[in-house]
């Protein structure tokens, strides 16, 4: 018989084992846990670069516009006499206020 509040052997051997598997799924988990945001991080890396790329294609048009509207704008007499921007050069307008937006 072993004094109180001391454990026999067998006892000390089960607990230690306990604690060895108790590390070992703490650690695949903590292996499958790392994986997973690896795998997350690839994805949000790919859709960054998808989204990257999507947007320097639209700058393009969007330069691409501005330079087929500059040589189309023009401004009207608006009917108080005053000169107002014709399509063209309101469409241009607000080309390029996009474009500093997205410099």
């Amino acid at each position: 018989m072993t004094a109180p509040g001391k454990l026999t052997l067998g006892e000390a051997c089960r607990r230690y084992t306990e604690s060895q598997n108790n590390a070992e799924i703490s650690a695949r988990l903590a292996a499958e846990t790392i994986a997973a945001q690896q795998a997350e991080l690839r994805r949000l890396e790919s859709a960054l670069h998808k989204a990257e790329h999507e947007h320097a294609k639209a700058v393009a048009v969007l330069r691409d516009c501005e330079e087929y509207l500059d040589q189309r704008a023009d401004v009207l007499d608006g009917p108080d006499g005053h000169p107002r921007p014709d399509a063209a050069m309101s469409l241009l307008n607000e080309v390029r206020r996009l474009l500093g937006r997205h410099e």
